[in-house]
């Protein structure tokens, strides 16, 4: 039984996304700016590859390069490798450079993108505007998703620092009882929302201008504030509140990786009629006035499902927001909220349909 659904507005896979969300949606799927992309998508780790082997996890790109793509790679590697001389220009600067207020007109030559990319030949003169679009998309992707690694590499480092700091002082914390935390004011580290702005209007981008390709009309994130904004713009087009479909608990982590997918396997297998359940649910069969996700006989039987395959006390708990926007297309909505100057690229023959987003609760 598959229910699958898309990651927005990352392009990299995640194990603090997969973890919680692999057991219920298959596959999960990720885009990405540019077809088979040796650094960045689904490996990294052990269990990133096991899921990608398993197809429980997969990507597609919306606006493959083609005969382009080594010209693009080239320009990433170089950004990668140069990064001290583009220091001062690929952080905030760049991912806040996209064209907005701009709205019809490609990035100016003089703009720190629209000079990256003229650097390896891709000049505003001579190319239509979906094409420089879609260039300038994915490369604002692709600094987005060098970010996100420096930010999970600072993360990584806090967490150790912490490790660090609770085994030094336990002793003392039990002698003394006092509450030690030399690193207490040590906010994980958070992406900048400028940042944030542009990475949803550039997803968006590409979701908009690439070619047709199969997406599943299920979206889920870990960014409220995107999902939220998805939801006003929907209120504000169509007069219509979405359709809310409930709260469901998932497990937050899994402290055993070689063995998660096939305690998934489990968990799928022994809940398979609460699967149909909620992929009916989602799907819109039950129709639009059925209670959430469960009834509440089904929840207490998905309680105790995840119980006895995800322990609370071994894996903790995070849940899923979801609700549905009837007649509403997922290009044309997330154009809409976050890229309304590229509605003109919508194909006209764009059914309406019915888009499910979800929060997933950090």
């Amino acid at each position: 039984m598959e229910l699958s659904a898309v990651i927005f507005p990352d392009t990299v896979l995640s194990e603090r996304i997969c973890i919680p969300l692999v057991p219920v949606f298959q596959p999960l799927v990720y885009l990405q700016p540019v077809e088979n992309d040796p650094v960045s998508g689904l490996a990294g780790t052990t269990l990133a590859d096991d899921l990608a082997a398993q197809s429980l996890c997969r990507t597609a790109t919306p606006a493959p390069l083609g005969e382009d793509r080594e010209r693009f790679l080239r320009l990433v590697s170089d950004i990668r490798t140069r990064r001290d001389d583009y220091a001062a220009q690929l952080g905030h600067q760049t991912l806040a450079g996209i064209s907005s207020a701009a709205g019809k007109r490609a990035e100016s030559k003089s703009s720190i993108v629209g000079s990256l990319l003229a650097r390896h030949g891709i000049k505003e003169a001579g190319e239509d505007r979906r094409k420089l679009l879609l260039w300038q998309t994915r490369l604002l992707l692709k600094l987005a998703e060098m970010q996100a690694a420096d930010q999970e590499e600072l993360r990584r480092e806090i967490r150790r620092i912490r490790e660090k700091e609770q085994a030094l002082f336990a002793g003392v914390r039990e002698e003394s009882e006092l509450p030690f935390a030399f690193t207490g004011g040590l906010a994980d580290a958070g992406q900048d929302r400028a940042a944030l702005r542009q990475q949803r209007k550039a997803w968006a981008r590409l979701l908009v201008l690439g070619d047709a390709v199969e997406i599943p009309r299920i979206f889920l994130s870990e960014d409220r504030d995107g999902v939220d904004l998805l939801v006003e713009e929907y209120e504000k087009r169509t007069g219509n509140v979405p359709v809310s479909l409930g709260r469901i608990a998932l497990p937050a982590a899994y402290p055993e990786p070689a063995g998660f997918i096939e305690q998934v396997r489990r968990f799928r297998e022994e809940g398979a009629g609460l699967q149909a359940q909620l992929q009916a649910r989602l799907a819109g069969a039950a129709g639009a006035d059925a209670p959430g996700c469960f009834t509440a006989e089904e929840q207490e039987g998905w309680a105790g499902l995840l119980e006895r395959h995800f322990p609370e006390n071994r894996c903790g708990r995070t849940h899923l927001s979801l609700s549905a926007c009837p007649g509403r297309s997922a290009p044309q909505l997330f154009a809409e909220t976050f890229s309304p100057e590229e509605l003109e690229f919508l194909r006209s023959t764009e059914p309406a349909s019915r888009v499910v987003l979800g929060h997933l609760e950090g």
